[in-house]
């Protein structure tokens, strides 16, 4: 066999392995991704904390104790219409002083439906806000971004930043009531 021969033939098992190692890599990959699945018609349900940063310095009186006590609590009750568009109801409450309760309604929309695995989403709706939550509401807009880690259909964990919009707010203190002009909050839960 010639030189020229042998180095042809062995560039052309070369380009072979070449190839070979090329589709092996992409079946790879593609069995490493996970399907889409299908949340329609489920329902979930579960609690959140969080911490809310107020956005007016004012919001609260200055003779007030525990002026730093900000974590909210809560719960959230949905429904997948499909498997990336969801109908969400919350309830929250944050610790001040005085006290508030915020009421939503709002969507879903989930861009990677996938069990198990990480399904990013977009939340947004409005609601009311106040003392309490049917009596001198004021109502609220929030839009949401966050990632859920589903580990099975019924069990996840969301890590969620919300921007809430207050249109305006009406509170009570030890001097009387008073009504102070929009604010908006940040509230990562």
């Amino acid at each position: 066999m010639t030189k020229k021969k042998f180095g042809i033939l062995m560039a052309a098992m070369a380009l072979l392995l070449v190839a070979q190692g090329a589709s092996a890599q992409t079946s790879e990959v593609v069995d490493r991704v996970v399907p889409e699945a299908d949340l329609s018609c489920e329902w979930y349900l579960g609690p959140h904390v969080g911490y809310a940063f107020i956005g007016d310095d004012e919001f609260r009186c200055e003779t007030c104790g525990d002026q730093e006590d900000y974590l909210l609590f809560g719960g959230r009750l949905g429904y997948y219409l499909t498997s990336r568009f969801a109908l969400e109801a919350t309830v929250q409450y944050i610790n001040l002083d005085p006290e508030n309760w915020e009421l939503t309604l709002g969507g879903l929309y989930n861009f990677t439906p996938r069990v198990p695995g990480w399904n990013t989403y977009l939340g947004f709706g409005g609601g009311i806000a106040g003392e309490k939550p049917f009596d001198d509401a004021v109502p609220i807009a929030y839009l949401a971004f966050g990632s859920e880690y589903r580990f099975s259909k019924p069990v996840g964990l969301r890590l969620e930043l919300k921007g809430v919009y207050n249109f305006e707010t009406d509170l009570e203190d030890d001097f009387g009531e008073f009504t102070q002009d929009s604010r908006f909050d940040v509230q990562p839960n």
